[in-house]
């Protein structure tokens, strides 16, 4: 046999013992390190995608809320106090959100819409007082989505409003929404947003509160 021959035999065969060998102990720890790494890098980002997911059902479902008292406010010149009466088809209570009349789920009514009186305070009325006129619900509305206590997941609560103001300029009456973000997640109570309202009852201007944003 040519020496050349030979020569690329032997070659061949030694690589092909060395790739029947496999991997050693050293090498297999080294990509369990490098995969504990990238796990531990990427839970994190995995986790907060996750409850930002969660959180969508109240943006969204708070966002309804709004959309469906801007309708409402214009055949009825008042401001619902449920959600129920808004037509939006949303569901009041999941497993992570409650919708309702508290910043605290735990203390809330679940369904319940407060009104915003022309002079600015904030309370629901079960119309059953006998006053034709609605005066709490005439500026205003204002609904929580409260993260359901007592859960391992923290999640941010948030709180939409509808109401009404005067447009710069043509001085027409319009409604306008709001929609509030606590900055931190699993604060309980929520800020409770403000409002300033003019003698017309008509509101010039908001406050989310000091832990929250407007979004």
């Amino acid at each position: 046999m040519k020496t050349t021959l030979r020569a690329k035999l032997l070659q061949h065969l030694a690589s092909k013992k060395k790739a029947d060998e496999g991997f050693t102990l050293i090498e297999l720890l080294v990509v369990i390190i490098i995969i504990g790494i990238l796990a531990a890098i990427a839970l994190p980002s995995f986790l907060n995608q996750a409850n930002r997911a969660r959180q969508t059902e109240a943006v969204t479902n708070i966002g309804a809320i709004n959309r469906g008292q801007q309708a409402y406010v214009l055949d009825e010149a008042n401001f619902s106090r449920y959600i129920g009466g808004l037509g939006v088809g949303i569901r009041v209570e999941s497993d992570n959100y409650e919708f309702g009349d508290d910043p605290d789920a735990a203390a809330a009514n679940v369904g319940q819409i407060l009104g915003l009186a022309a002079d600015g305070t904030i309370a629901f009325n079960d119309g059953l007082g006998g006053d034709p006129d609605d005066v709490q619900y005439q500026s205003g509305a204002l609904t929580y989505a409260a993260p359901v206590a007592g859960r391992e997941i923290q999640l941010r609560g948030y709180a939409g409003a509808t109401y009404l103001l005067t447009e710069t300029g043509t001085q027409e009456v319009t409604s306008t929404t709001l929609l509030c973000e606590e900055d931190q997640a699993g604060q309980l109570p929520q800020d409770q947003p403000t409002f300033t309202v003019d003698p017309d009852g008509l509101v010039t201007d908001t406050d989310c509160g000091p832990a929250a944003t407007e979004q």
